[in-house]
């Protein structure tokens, strides 16, 4: 059966992929501009294809750079992808969405090759996800709600210090018979922090993120992945949303946004 034909997800695909060029489907939109991706869509390809990028030893990608160069249109994308240091130590490679030729978007990633080292307990303190209850996220109707299931933990307060916490996994997948797991989800998740930190009211304010910066300790295991936000606003039209990632054994790392500010309409 070819990828084109297989059963589709529960919540659908991000992508097709034709062998040449990918497609966004419903759920890639952005919520910022209909015409466009969503940055969750954006990371969730650029990462996968550096994770295609075959490395000379077993390595980490400890930290995973993704920059918005321009609105990513909805429509069908090449790709690129090249090492710019090659090494057995450490790998630096990129990965670029094209648009007319051009790159709209592009991941930077530094993979560390994988040793024995001494290891630091980082468990979560917050429940796992079959102890959270079942009030997700989003509320009823949200486009969302089809592509993952969420449970919420913490709800922030709009202008609050205190930030939002949720377990989440995809029921959507990349593309048929492409799940998204590991590393691609914590990527994709990244850019749940603007949202799930409610640093402003969205009603009257637009804080969409311009880039996401995620660092990794170890790859994330099984299909739950948390997310702890909180966000940093101090008057001048730019914000930064920080974020807590786990899955059930603790800790994996850490993420951030930067985000543009500027009132609704």
């Amino acid at each position: 059966m070819s990828a084109a034909a297989s059963p589709p997800a529960k919540g659908g695909y991000f992508y097709t992929f034709d062998g040449e060029r990918w497609t966004p489907k419903g759920p890639s939109r952005s919520p910022w501009d209909r015409g466009a991706l969503s940055g969750m869509a954006v990371a969730g390809l650029l990462t996968h294809l550096a994770e295609e990028v075959a490395a000379p030893v077993p390595m980490l990608p400890a930290h995973l750079t993704i920059d918005i160069l321009r609105p990513v249109p909805y429509a069908p994308l090449a790709v690129r992808s090249a090492v710019v240091r090659e090494g057995r130590r450490f790998q630096l490679l990129e990965t670029y969405l094209l648009a007319d030729k051009e790159p709209a978007a592009r991941a930077r990633v530094l993979r560390v090759r994988e040793a024995p080292s001494p290891t630091v307990p980082a468990p979560l303190p917050y429940p796992p996800p079959e102890a959270a209850g079942d009030q997700p996220y989003f509320p009823p109707g949200h486009g969302m709600l089809s592509l993952l299931e969420t449970r919420l933990i913490q709800n922030a307060k709009v202008g609050a210090s205190g930030g939002g916490v949720i377990w989440a996994r995809y029921e959507a997948e990349l593309a048929p018979r492409l799940p998204i797991a590991g590393v691609v989800m914590a990527a994709m998740l990244s850019d749940f922090g603007n949202g799930l930190s409610r640093i402003l009211d969205r009603r009257q304010w637009s804080f969409a993120n311009l880039d996401i910066s995620v660092h990794l300790v170890r790859r994330p295991v099984g299909e739950w992945m948390l997310v702890a936000a909180d966000g940093l606003l101090e008057g001048l039209g730019v914000g930064l949303s920080n974020m807590l990632l786990g899955d059930r054994q603790g800790e994996v790392g850490r993420s951030h946004q930067s985000l543009f500010i500027a009132p609704m309409g």
